[in-house]
């Protein structure tokens, strides 16, 4: 197998745990258990407009963990599968602007709470990016 079939399917799983993340997200009914562990509360303990403020949060970062998502997946499959030389950075660009924010938020939750955030996904999202890049980029990359 190539480089670049392996840069594609690091590149593809990378998008996974943010596409999972931002289905949860879109249509969970209340926070996930470490955010109520990170608040020392629960659910019902919140007001109302807490919930609600929380739900319409939680909707946004879904949206936004599923657009990027896509969008790196359409990249893949339109640009990179076809050579296109763009999508060898865009790919890893697209991708960290998500993971980047999702991974430094994780784990400030983790250290000011000790909640058990989900850190690893974005991390492992950034490294499988980082892989396929490195796999895609350089001498005889395009060639294999």
């Amino acid at each position: 197998m190539g480089r670049k079939k392996v840069a594609l399917i690091l590149f593809v799983l990378s998008v996974v745990p943010g596409a999972v993340f931002g289905l949860i997200y879109l249509v969970i009914p209340r926070f996930m258990p470490y955010h109520a562990a990170a608040a020392g509360v629960g659910w019902p303990e919140l007001s109302p407009g807490l919930r609600a403020l929380i739900l319409a949060l939680l909707r946004v970062a879904g949206g936004g963990f599923l657009a990027a998502s896509a969008a790196v997946l359409i990249m893949i499959l339109r640009g990179f599968r076809r050579g296109l030389a763009w999508s060898y950075w865009a790919i890893p660009l697209v991708g960290a602007c998500s993971s980047v924010p999702t991974l430094y938020a994780t784990l400030f939750l983790k250290l000011r709470t000790q909640a058990a955030t989900p850190w690893p996904l974005p991390a492992l999202s950034l490294v499988l990016l980082a892989a396929g890049w490195l796999l895609s980029s350089g001498p005889g990359a395009a060639n294999t």
